[in-house]
Protein backbone atom coordinates (compact mmCIF):
# COMPACT_ATOMS: atom_id res chain seq x y z
CA UNK A 1 0.00 0.00 0.00
CA UNK A 2 1.34 3.42 -0.94
CA UNK A 3 0.91 6.26 1.54
CA UNK A 4 0.55 9.86 0.46
CA UNK A 5 0.57 13.30 2.00
CA UNK A 6 -1.47 16.13 0.53
CA UNK A 7 -0.13 19.71 0.63
CA UNK A 8 -2.51 22.58 -0.08
CA UNK A 9 -1.34 25.55 -2.14
CA UNK A 10 -1.87 27.87 0.84
CA UNK A 11 0.67 25.82 2.83
CA UNK A 12 3.17 25.95 -0.03
CA UNK A 13 2.85 29.76 -0.14
CA UNK A 14 3.40 30.12 3.62
CA UNK A 15 6.56 28.01 3.47
CA UNK A 16 8.16 30.91 1.60
CA UNK A 17 7.19 33.41 4.32
CA UNK A 18 8.21 31.65 7.53
CA UNK A 19 11.55 30.93 9.17
CA UNK A 20 13.69 27.82 9.39
CA UNK A 21 12.21 26.40 12.61
CA UNK A 22 8.67 26.75 11.27
CA UNK A 23 9.58 24.97 8.01
CA UNK A 24 11.30 22.21 9.94
CA UNK A 25 8.23 21.83 12.19
CA UNK A 26 6.12 21.33 9.07
CA UNK A 27 8.64 18.77 7.78
CA UNK A 28 8.38 16.84 11.07
CA UNK A 29 4.59 17.03 10.95
CA UNK A 30 4.56 15.57 7.42
CA UNK A 31 6.11 12.42 8.87
CA UNK A 32 3.49 12.18 11.64
CA UNK A 33 0.30 13.69 10.26
CA UNK A 34 -2.70 11.39 10.18
CA UNK A 35 -5.84 11.21 8.05
CA UNK A 36 -7.55 14.02 9.99
CA UNK A 37 -4.58 16.42 9.94
CA UNK A 38 -3.19 15.83 13.45
CA UNK A 39 0.54 15.30 14.09
CA UNK A 40 1.15 14.24 17.72
CA UNK A 41 4.39 14.62 19.68
CA UNK A 42 5.42 13.95 23.27
CA UNK A 43 6.41 16.68 25.71
CA UNK A 44 9.75 18.22 24.67
CA UNK A 45 10.02 15.97 21.61
CA UNK A 46 9.88 18.78 19.03
CA UNK A 47 12.76 20.65 20.67
CA UNK A 48 14.83 17.44 20.69
CA UNK A 49 14.01 16.65 17.06
CA UNK A 50 14.82 20.21 15.94
CA UNK A 51 18.26 20.15 17.61
CA UNK A 52 20.98 20.07 14.94
CA UNK A 53 23.94 17.74 15.39
CA UNK A 54 27.14 17.39 13.40
CA UNK A 55 26.79 14.01 11.66
CA UNK A 56 30.56 13.39 11.78
CA UNK A 57 31.24 14.20 15.43
CA UNK A 58 27.82 13.84 17.04
CA UNK A 59 28.33 17.27 18.60
CA UNK A 60 25.29 19.47 19.11
CA UNK A 61 25.65 22.40 16.73
CA UNK A 62 22.36 24.20 17.42
CA UNK A 63 19.92 23.58 20.24
CA UNK A 64 16.29 24.59 20.01
CA UNK A 65 14.52 25.55 23.22
CA UNK A 66 10.94 24.70 24.14
CA UNK A 67 10.28 28.45 24.08
CA UNK A 68 11.48 28.67 20.45
CA UNK A 69 9.21 25.77 19.54
CA UNK A 70 6.22 27.48 21.20
CA UNK A 71 7.02 30.67 19.29
CA UNK A 72 7.21 28.75 16.00
CA UNK A 73 3.86 27.09 16.74
CA UNK A 74 2.37 30.53 17.45
CA UNK A 75 3.77 31.85 14.13
CA UNK A 76 2.25 28.93 12.22
CA UNK A 77 -1.10 29.64 13.90
CA UNK A 78 -0.89 33.33 12.94
CA UNK A 79 -0.26 32.35 9.30
CA UNK A 80 -3.22 29.98 9.40
CA UNK A 81 -1.02 26.96 8.69
CA UNK A 82 -2.22 25.13 11.80
CA UNK A 83 -5.45 25.39 13.75
CA UNK A 84 -5.76 27.57 16.86
CA UNK A 85 -6.10 24.46 19.07
CA UNK A 86 -2.59 23.31 18.12
CA UNK A 87 0.21 23.07 20.65
CA UNK A 88 3.68 21.59 20.94
CA UNK A 89 1.95 18.26 21.62
CA UNK A 90 -0.26 18.24 18.52
CA UNK A 91 0.12 20.26 15.34
CA UNK A 92 -3.43 20.27 13.95
CA UNK A 93 -3.57 21.14 10.25
CA UNK A 94 -6.73 22.09 8.36
CA UNK A 95 -7.59 19.14 6.10
CA UNK A 96 -7.02 21.22 2.97
CA UNK A 97 -3.47 22.11 4.12
CA UNK A 98 -2.02 18.75 5.13
CA UNK A 99 -3.34 15.24 5.65
CA UNK A 100 -2.24 11.64 5.17
CA UNK A 101 -4.43 9.24 3.25
CA UNK A 102 -3.41 6.17 5.23
CA UNK A 103 -3.00 7.51 8.76
CA UNK A 104 -5.21 7.03 11.80
CA UNK A 105 -8.37 9.00 12.41
CA UNK A 106 -7.78 9.94 16.04
CA UNK A 107 -5.81 12.23 18.34
CA UNK A 108 -5.07 11.51 21.99
CA UNK A 109 -4.25 15.16 22.72
CA UNK A 110 -7.58 16.44 21.38
CA UNK A 111 -9.55 13.44 22.66
CA UNK A 112 -10.66 12.31 19.20
CA UNK A 113 -11.19 8.58 18.87
CA UNK A 114 -9.60 7.98 22.27
CA UNK A 115 -11.03 7.28 25.71
CA UNK A 116 -8.90 9.78 27.59
CA UNK A 117 -7.47 13.15 26.74
CA UNK A 118 -3.72 13.66 27.05
CA UNK A 119 -2.63 16.08 29.78
CA UNK A 120 -1.58 19.51 28.52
Amino acid sequence: MTSWVKYGTALADVLLAVGSIERRLIDLAVKRVNAIGHAEFTSGELARLLTVMNPLTGEVVTTVSDRAVRKAVRTLKEHGVIEKDSSTLCLHFPADHLSNGTGTRGCRYHGIGARTRRRR
